[in-house]
C-alpha cells in the first residue's frame, strides 16, 4: 500500500518536464525489486499447505507490486526510459527469474521495450545486449536462478515481439535473442553439473562451451573469467599441459607494453601485475613451468624465446635474459635425453537421450595416458556415467540407439595422423625429436575395423580388409582440454595387401622407436623384450609366413599383375624388419640381466630361423648368453652352422659379442653406447687403444668416448693376465672369468678375436693386458740391474716385459697359429 502511494506521488509531482527526478525513480524501482525478490515472499520455498494458507490470507503480494512497477515503467516517455538503460536491466532480470509464471510473462516484455528504446535513439542496442549477457551470467551461474522453462519462455516472448518489428529484425535483434537463448542454455548446463572429481570432465566441457560463446560475442571480461575457472580445474586434476594451454589464451590477449590491466579476481596470483607487460611475463613463467611438468618442452621453447627477445631488446634485463637462456638449454637437453612414450588416443561416442546435451549423440577424441589400455580408459569413462552400458562393437549406431532414453557408450582406440613429420623427410633427425610430433599437435585420427572380404577359413590374411574411418576434431590435441569433439568423419576401404603393407610399416616404425628408447634408457628393457618376442614368436608361428602364402605365392603374383609394385614393397619391408630385429637383439643382449637370458637365447634361435628364410644370402653367428658356475656371470657363446670350421666365412653382420657388466648401467655410459655403431668391423676399435690391422702392425684409432673413460673402466674390470708356453709352442690361454668390455656395442667375429689389442700405456698399466710367459725356475731368479752390478747388491725380482717389436711379432705368430673357433671366454685383450 505504501508503494502505491509512492507511485502516485512520483507520477503527479516528479515525472513531467523539468520536475523529473532520476534518483527518486531509481530508488522507487530498487525498492520494488527488493520487495518482490525478498526470500520471505518466495512461495515456491514453502510447503503446499503453508503456501495455500498465505495465498488465502494475503494473496501473492509479489504480483501486486510487480504490476505497479510495470505501470510506472509504461508511464515514462521513451526518452525517460532510455535513462535507465542499462542500469535497470539487472533488477528487472532478477524479478523475471522468480518462479511464478505470471511475473515472468509480464516482466520479460520490458526487455524488448528496452531494446526498442535504445534502437530508436542510437540505431543499435549494444548497451542492452551487453548488460543482459553480463546479468544472465551473474544470476544464473552465480546465484543459481533460472531453469529451462524460463529459457523457453524468454525466447518465445522476445522472438514473437521481435518478429513484429521489421527494422529490428534487419538490425540483428533476432540473432541477439537466439544468442541469449544459447547462452542461457550453456549457463544452465554449467550450473547443473554436480560437484565432485567424477564430474570434472563435464564441468570442463561446459566451461569450454561458454568460452567459445564469449569469444564469438567478443565479451573479453567474461571470457577471461572462465579461462581462470578452467585453469583452476586443470590444476586440481594435475593436467599441467592443459592448464598451460588455458592460461595461454589470456596471455595471447595481452601486449608487450605498459598499458594498465585489470586482473581477474578468479586468479589472485597475478594481483601484483599492474601493466600488460608485467602480467604477460608472469603468465609466461607459469605456462613454461606447466609445459615443463607436462613434458611438452617443444611448446615452452618458443615462449622462452619470446621472453628473451623482449629482455634483450626492450628492457635490457640481461640477468633475466641469462636465466631464460639457461632454461632453454635445459629444455633442449630434456628433449634429447628423456624418453617420452606417446600418449594413447581413444574415440568415445555417447548415444542416447539420457546424456547431457553437450555429450548427447556426439563423438569425442580423448587423449589418454602413456601405455593406457582401452579397458582401463573405459572404466574411467564409466565412472562418470555409472548407469551407461558399453557397446561391444564399433559400428555406426542406429536411430533406435540414439533416440533411446538409455545411455550407451562406444569406446575404441584410434591412431593419430601427424602432418608435422613431413618436415623431417630425407633428414637424419633423432628419434626423440620425431616421436614427439607423431602423437602431439594432431587433429586427425584413424580407426581401423577389420572386414572379411572373402570366404572364411584358410589364410585369413588373404581376405582380411580394413574399413578405415578418419576423424577430424575441432581443435588440435593436446589443448585446453584432454578431448575435443569430432567435427568430420569419413570412411574408406583398404585391400588385404594394402593392409599388410601398412601393418609392416607400422610395426617396423614401432620396433625402431622401442629400440631407440632402450638405447637411451635401460629401464625400457621390458618393452623391448615384449616387442622383440612378439614379432619373433609370431614369425616362427607363421606371422610372416602368412603374408608369404597370401601375397608372395606365384599364383597370387600371376593373377594380380596390378599389385607387382606393392608385392615388391612387401618383400622390402620384410627384409627391413629382419635387419631391425637384429639391431634390437644387439641392444637387448647388452642390457639383458641374468633372469632374461633364457628369453634372449630363445629369441636368438627364432631370429636365426627368420634370417635364414628371408635373408638367405647372409651368414650370421647366433649369440647365446650363458652363466658359468664360477662367477654366475653372463657369457656369450657362439653357434654357427659351420661351427669349428676354420674356413667358414666371417658373418656379414652380428657375430660374437661382448656383454656389458650388469653393474655398469649409468645414464652417461648408456648415452655413449647408443652412439656406437652396431655394425661389426674387420678390426676391433676400443676408445683410445691402438688397433692391430691384419698385417700385424698397430694402428691408432680415434677414441669414440671423450676422456678415454671407457678404458679406465675397463682397467678396473680386467685383472687377469694370460700365460704363454715356451717359445715354439702354441699360445693357450689360462681359464679365467669371461671378458667384459665397457662401451662397445658391436659384436666381433672370430677373426677379430684373434687380433690382440695392445695398449700404448706405460708398462705399469699395460701389464693387465699383454700376454706374459709362464714363470719357471729361470725366470723367477732376479735379474741384476746396472746399479746393482756396480754396487754388488741385489735388487728385487721383476718380470722382464717384451719390447713393442717383440709384441708385434708375437701377435702375428698368434694370428697364424690360433684356431678360429675360440670363444669370448678364451680370448683376452
Amino acid at each position: 500500500r505504501a508503494l502505491t502511494y509512492f507511485s502516485e506521488a512520483l507520477r503527479m509531482q516528479f515525472q513531467r518536464g523539468q520536475n523529473f527526478r532520476l534518483e527518486l525513480w531509481t530508488a522507487y524501482f530498487d525498492l520494488g525489486v527488493a520487495f518482490v525478490t525478498q526470500p520471505s515472499l518466495q512461495l515456491s520455498h514453502f510447503s503446499v499447505a503453508k503456501r495455500n494458507k498465505l495465498m488465502i490470507k494475503y494473496g501473492d503480494m509479489r504480483v501486486v507490486v510487480n504490476r505497479e512497477m510495470l505501470n510506472m515503467w509504461s508511464s515514462m516517455s521513451p526518452e525517460q526510459r532510455l535513462m535507465f538503460i542499462p542500469d535497470l536491466v539487472g533488477p528487472f532480470l532478477e524479478v523475471s527469474l522468480i518462479k511464478e509464471d505470471g511475473i515472468r510473462q509480464s516482466t520479460i516484455p520490458v526487455f524488448f521495450d528496452m531494446i526498442l528504446c535504445e534502437f530508436n535513439e542510437t540505431e543499435d542496442f549494444r548497451q542492452m545486449s551487453s548488460a543482459l549477457t553480463d546479468k544472465l551470467d551473474l544470476h544464473v551461474s552465480g546465484a543459481g536462478k533460472g531453469d529451462d522453462e524460463y529459457r523457453t519462455l524468454l525466447f518465445g516472448i522476445l522472438s514473437q515481439l521481435c518478429s513484429q518489428n521489421k527494422r529490428l529484425k534487419e538490425a540483428g535483434a533476432m540473432e541477439f535473442i537466439n544468442n541469449s537463448s544459447q547462452l542461457l542454455e550453456r549457463l544452465l548446463e554449467f550450473r547443473n553439473i554436480p560437484e565432485g572429481d567424477e564430474h570434472r570432465a563435464a564441468r570442463m566441457q561446459t566451461i569450454l562451451n561458454l568460452l567459445q560463446y564469449y569469444q564469438e560475442m567478443e565479451r573479453e571480461g567474461m571470457y577471461i573469467r572462465y579461462i581462470y575457472k578452467l585453469a583452476r580445474l586443470h590444476l586440481g586434476s594435475q593436467n599441467f599441459t592443459e592448464a598451460g594451454f588455458t592460461l595461454l589464451l589470456h596471455a595471447n590477449l595481452l601486449s608487450w607494453d605498459a598499458s594498465p590491466v585489470t586482473v581477474c579476481a578468479e586468479f589472485p596470483a597475478y594481483s601484483s601485475a599492474r601493466t600488460q607487460y608485467a602480467l604477460k611475463e608472469l603468465l609466461y613463467r607459469d605456462i613454461i613451468n606447466y609445459f615443463d611438468k607436462g613434458k611438452l618442452w617443444e611448446r615452452a621453447i618458443p615462449l622462452c624465446k619470446e621472453l628473451a627477445e623482449h629482455c634483450e631488446l626492450v628492457t635490457y634485463d640481461y640477468v633475466r635474459l641469462s636465466e631464460i637462456y639457461r632454461t632453454v638449454s635445459e629444455l633442449y637437453n630434456n628433449i634429447m635425453t628423456t624418453v617420452r612414450p606417446g600418449k594413447e588416443y581413444f574415440r568415445v561416442g555417447f548415444y542416447g537421450q539420457g546424456f547431457p546435451p553437450f555429450f548427447r549423440n556426439k563423438q569425442f577424441i580423448f587423449r589418454g595416458q602413456e601405455y593406457e589400455r582401452l579397458a582401463d580408459f573405459t572404466q574411467v569413462v564409466l565412472a562418470q556415467f555409472p548407469s551407461a552400458q558399453v557397446l561391444s562393437h564399433n559400428k555406426r549406431p542406429g536411430l533406435k540407439l540414439t533416440e533411446s532414453e538409455d545411455m550407451s557408450i562406444q569406446c575404441a582406440k584410434v591412431e593419430p595422423v601427424s602432418t608435422e613429420q613431413e618436415r623431417f623427410i630425407g633428414l637424419r633427425v633423432p628419434s626423440t625429436v620425431v616421436d614427439y610430433y607423431s602423437s602431439n599437435n594432431v587433429s586427425r585420427f584413424i580407426l581401423n575395423r577389420p572386414v572379411q572380404r572373402g570366404p572364411k577359413g584358410g589364410n585369413e590374411f588373404a581376405h582380411m580388409g580394413v574399413e578405415r574411418t578418419f576423424y577430424s576434431t575441432v581443435s588440435r590435441l593436446p589443448g585446453v582440454l584432454r578431448w575435443f569433439e569430432v567435427m568430420k568423419e569419413e570412411c574408406i576401404e583398404i585391400t588385404p595387401l594394402e593392409n599388410a603393407l601398412e601393418t609392416m610399416v607400422s610395426k617396423n616404425k614401432e620396433l625402431s622407436g622401442v629400440i631407440s628408447r632402450a638405447e637411451l634408457d635401460a629401464a625400457q628393457l621390458n618393452p623391448l623384450s615384449m616387442c622383440l618376442n612378439g614379432i619373433i614368436d609370431a614369425a616362427v608361428m607363421g606371422g610372416l609366413a602368412n603374408y608369404e602364402q597370401a601375397f608372395l605365392a606365384e599364383e597370387y603374383v600371376e593373377t594380380h599383375p596390378e599389385d607387382h609394385s606393392k608385392i615388391a614393397e612387401l618383400k622390402k619391408l620384410i627384409k627391413e624388419q629382419i635387419v631391425i630385429l637384429g639391431k634390437g637383439l644387439d641392444v637387448h643382449m647388452n642390457l639383458a640381466p641374468e633372469s632374461v637370458l633364457p628369453l634372449h637365447n630363445k629369441m636368438e634361435k627364432g631370429y636365426e630361423e627368420m634370417r635364414k628364410k628371408y635373408l638367405p644370402g647372409s651368414e650370421r653367428r647366433t649369440q647365446q648368453l650363458t652363466l658359468t658356475a664360477a662367477d654366475s656371470r653372463p657369457r656369450a657363446t657362439s653357434m654357427s652352422s659351420s661351427q669349428g670350421s676354420p674356413s667358414s666365412p666371417a658373418p656379414s653382420r652380428r657375430t660374437s659379442a661382448e656383454t656389458l657388466p650388469r653393474g655398469l648401467s649409468t645414464p652417461q655410459l648408456q648415452k655413449r653406447q647408443s652412439t656406437l655403431s652396431l655394425q661389426s668391423s674387420p678390426t676391433l676399435s676400443l676408445g683410445g687403444l691402438p688397433e692391430i690391422s691384419p698385417d700385424g702392425m698397430p694402428r691408432r684409432v680415434a677414441s669414440t668416448l671423450p676422456g678415454n673413460s671407457v678404458s679406465r673402466s675397463r682397467d678396473q674390470t680386467m685383472k687377469k693376465s694370460f700365460s704363454t708356453r715356451p717359445a715354439g709352442e702354441e699360445l693357450v690361454p689360462r681359464p679365467h672369468r669371461a671378458l667384459t668390455m665397457v662401451g662397445v656395442n658391436s659384436r666381433r667375429s672370430s677373426t677379430d678375436l684373434d687380433s690382440p689389442v695392445l695398449s700404448s700405456r706405460p708398462p705399469s698399466q699395460v701389464q693387465q693386458y699383454l700376454p706374459i710367459r709362464e714363470p719357471d725356475a729361470q725366470s723367477l731368479s732376479p735379474e741384476p740391474s746396472p746399479g746393482a752390478a756396480s754396487s754388488g747388491g741385489s735388487s728385487p725380482s721383476r718380470t722382464k716385459w717384451p719390447s713393442r717389436v717383440e709384441v708385434i711379432k708375437l701377435a702375428s705368430t698368434q694370428k697364424s697359429t690360433k684356431s678360429s673357433n675360440l670363444t669370448l671366454e678364451d680370448t683376452a685383450l
